[in-house]
């Protein structure tokens, strides 16, 4: 009796279709996380009824662990190696394979829509293997910062948009969709059609059947319903020169809204580029490898929909100018990044660059100065990528011209390019300016080439929705004009107090252990930080330690921390799931480490590589240092480590 009792009082009353009803508007993982700790019932609704998934570490948890605590996953992102594969500092060989985990959702993951892979090792047969069994309901697919497949993956994907639906006659007074029903039933694959009149009022139910080539022995009518309205390439390391995988995409695909193979070398036809234009009417969002932008002017006057459009690339020859003038964007074209974009073609965007809400100038040839001309003719930037020669008088230019942006980010340019003139550095003037302009910033990360204190407490002070940060001390310059930033690191947190993200990257000298001890203590609300160059000592770190309540993933480079510190730090952070160190005062076989061992705790050792040299690292053979990677796992100890990662356990 007490236990019902018990069972009545913790479900409020609320009936089990109620609960779920209203879970349905709770999407914050974190909040899921708390529903489903205030009881039994509670737990198995939210396993029931949860649609996304986000695992940070692929290692972190088995597929079959989570198949059996979310079976009716709509959406899926797996994260494989850690961040710092991005630049280059894990072995190639580290791990992240895919395999596992496709066999599994195409085994049991009947209700998956959305598949989210980003920096893992995707095989052409684990492509396979997810279009055979899950291509005819994806209608998301993306694959950031992959490696290992070929364009004959890509081929699979594009051939899989393709699906031959059967129905009776016309069905233009019909509202109809496509329920799987079963498999192999005499033969062929069984479906169920609802067809609705005028909208999803009850109607009969018809079983007809897929049969491909044999469909007409029917007496049926039947058409060709593609399903992917996402694919996304960025950055992926794909082999092979093929382009037919874009033109089977084009030719079987009348649905697609976003395809992005931005930064990737994939060759592409212009002719494909049109006719997928042509098929797909939908289609809002285009980023391409390199490919000259005059050759797609027939694909702009098509694409009338194309909200975003980065790639292409310019050819500066004399002559070639005039060619480029003859480019008429699409009327709602509003995010752009064109590649190698000099002065003389940069005036292509002056006609819509009012509309502009994001602008990327990475890769383009703009000097301060023309960097200047074409923001002040953006007043709605919400987002603006750059290099740093856009310089102090460049960022007086946004802080002045775009009081809606919302994020800005400032990479480190190419010092050998010789862009960068006298003013094509960014200083503490040009944060001053940004935080007093832009009052709606929320993501700022920055390469500055001098720093103070008085420039972090102006962001501190003005910059009150910033929730990312992100801040790189170059080493440009002999000497900084004030460090350590001590103070001014004390005044952004204790000012930004929704900052979730920070980033803190400086150089020997730049934050003291005083300084450390604040980022513990002001960072309550925190969960990514990463560091480098900072402290003086362990007794730093384990102040830092003493705060961050909410802290889940730390990375920290070049430090001077000892093993135990670290391991002691990890213990004493209370949500810490996740951790990455390289550079630090390391023992040959790190046997100090083993201090934070416990139950569920993965913890890696990489060695130091003794094959780079100067020419490869010219910054003092960081590459070279041991590393640490420690994170929590439900799946206990790794199976596929290879050589150049060493596991440590407990005696």
């Amino acid at each position: 009796m007490s236990a019902r009792t018990l069972n009545r009082v913790m479900s409020f009353g609320i009936s089990d279709l109620a609960l779920e009803f209203v879970l349905g508007y709770v999407d914050d993982p974190r909040d899921r996380e708390a529903v489903s700790l205030v009881c039994k019932k509670w737990y198995q609704i939210d396993a029931l009824s949860r649609k996304h998934v986000t695992i940070a570490i692929c290692y972190s948890t088995s597929p079959g662990r989570l198949r059996r605590r979310f079976p009716n996953l709509e959406s899926l992102q797996l994260k494989g190696k850690p961040r710092a594969a991005m630049f280059n500092l894990i072995p190639e060989d580290w791990g992240g394979y895919v395999g596992p985990w496709i066999r599994e959702i195409a085994e049991a993951f009947n209700c998956l829509k959305s598949l989210h892979l980003r920096r893992m090792i995707v095989k052409d047969e684990d492509i396979r293997v997810l279009v055979k069994a899950r291509g005819h309901m994806l209608e998301s697919l993306k694959l950031d910062k992959c490696s290992g497949l070929s364009t004959d993956g890509l081929l699979l994907v594009a051939r899989s948009c393709r699906f031959t639906g059967i129905w009776i006659g016309s069905v233009g007074l019909y509202y109809f969709s496509l329920v799987e029903f079963g498999n192999q039933v005499f033969g062929f694959d069984i479906w169920l059609i609802h067809l609705e009149p005028h909208g999803p009022s009850p109607a009969h139910d018809l079983f007809l059947a897929k049969v491909g080539s044999d469909r007409g022995d029917y007496g049926l009518d039947s058409g060709e319903i593609g399903c992917l309205r996402i694919l996304s390439l960025e950055e992926s390391s794909i082999s092979g020169n093929d382009a037919k995988w874009i033109h089977e995409l084009a030719v079987n695909n009348s649905v697609l809204e976003t395809l992005n193979f931005y930064m990737t070398e994939l060759r592409v036809a212009p002719e494909d580029l049109e006719l997928l234009a042509k098929n797909c009417r939908s289609l809002v969002s285009l980023k391409i490898s390199e490919c000259d932008i005059s050759y797609l002017i027939s694909f702009f006057l098509i694409a009338t929909k194309l909200e975003e459009f980065g790639g292409g690339s310019f050819n500066d020859q004399v002559g070639d100018l005039d060619k480029y003038m003859k480019i008429q964007f699409p009327p709602k074209l509003c995010c752009v990044g064109l590649i190698f974009m000099g002065k003389n073609e940069m005036e292509i965007l002056f006609p819509f660059a009012a509309a502009l809400k994001k602008l990327d100038l990475q890769y383009t040839f703009l000097s301060t100065e023309d960097h200047c001309q074409l923001i002040q003719r953006c007043p709605n930037l919400e987002v603006l990528e750059v290099r740093d020669v856009i310089g102090d008088r460049g960022l007086e230019v946004v802080a002045q011209t775009c009081k809606k942006l919302r994020r800005l980010r400032i990479e480190r340019g190419d010092d050998d390019q010789g862009l960068e003139d006298e003013q094509g550095c960014v200083s503490q003037a040009g944060l001053s300016s940004l935080a007093q302009g832009c009052l709606e910033l929320e993501y700022l990360a920055v390469y500055v080439s001098d720093i103070t204190n008085a420039a972090l407490e102006c962001l501190g002070t003005y910059s009150k929705n910033l929730c990312d940060f992100r801040l790189v001390l170059l080493d440009r310059e002999q000497r900084i004009t004030d460090l350590p930033l001590d103070n001014g690191v004390r005044a952004l947190l204790k000012g930004c107090a929704k900052i979730r993200r920070f980033a803190l990257y400086l150089r020997p000298g730049g934050l003291s252990d005083v300084g450390l001890g604040y980022i513990g203590q002001y960072s309550n609300n925190v969960r990514w930080i990463l560091m480098g160059n900072i402290g003086e000592s362990d007794r730093g770190l384990l102040r830092f330690s003493q705060g961050c309540p909410r802290l889940q993933k730390l990375e920290l480079r070049s430090c001077c921390f000892t093993e135990r510190a670290l391991a002691m730090a990890a213990l004493r952070l209370p949500s810490l799931r996740y951790l990455w160190v390289q550079g630090y005062v390391a023992s040959p076989f790190g046997n100090d480490l083993l201090l934070m061992a416990r139950a569920f705790w993965n913890i890696e050792f990489i060695p130091p590589k003794h094959d780079v040299n100067e020419t490869e690292d010219r910054r003092g053979n960081i590459e070279s240092q041991a590393q640490i990677l420690a994170y929590y796992s439900l799946a206990g100890k790794r199976v596929d480590c290879p050589d150049s990662v060493i596991p440590l356990h407990p005696a």
